[in-house]
């Protein structure tokens, strides 16, 4: 038998730390930038306080003396964008190792009946279960030898692959040990 397990995947905890980890480094830059920004502001101050400047003096936020109000400096609204991304990313990375670590549904052991007319009839034919258009597993089967398989609960597609193609839908349930037949007319 034949299955594809489609287990949890690491790509969503990746993607959501390296997420935090750039809205973190974002966060820093932004910081300096602004320490940057300080230096300069101080630094022109002191020039136009030497050259006696007075009412000349460049004045283009509160911080150096200007008129115009605002909500918040840039730098506040940068911080405040950044750290709404690292709390997203954070609960995202949190959501997703969750998943990561949850174990997988279980799956019901099935036991799968042929039942072939002599049309169809040959001595192997094989069981194909497919899902949402993807393989899940797969079997060897006769009239006489039943396959056992193990599926998640839910509703397939079962393609008995004889001298010719017959094709069922089955749903599988969540009892411990099941009995499908599959009937090819």
């Amino acid at each position: 038998m034949l299955s594809a397990d489609r287990g949890p995947s690491s790509l969503p905890v990746v993607v959501f730390a390296l997420g935090a980890v750039s809205a973190l480094i974002s966060i820093l830059a932004s910081t300096t930038q602004h320490d940057y920004y300080r230096n300069v502001r101080d630094r022109k101050a002191e020039l136009e306080k030497r050259l006696g400047l007075g009412d000349l003096a460049i004045k283009t936020t509160q911080g150096m003396g200007g008129l115009r109000e605002r909500l918040a400096s840039v730098t506040t609204f940068q911080k405040l964008i950044l750290g709404a991304l690292l709390c997203a990313d954070l609960a995202g990375s949190a959501a997703a190792l969750d998943d990561a670590w949850r174990p997988p549904p279980p799956k019901a052991a099935v036991v799968a009946r042929l039942d072939v007319t002599a049309a169809n009839d040959s001595r192997t034919v094989q069981l194909v279960f497919a899902q949402d258009g993807q393989l899940v597993a797969s079997a060897s089967g006769t009239r006489t030898r039943n396959a056992i398989l193990r599926l998640e609960p839910g509703t397939y597609n079962v393609s008995v692959l004889g001298r010719r193609l017959c094709v069922r839908s089955v749903t599988v349930t969540d009892a411990p040990l099941q009995s499908l037949t599959v009937r090819c007319r």
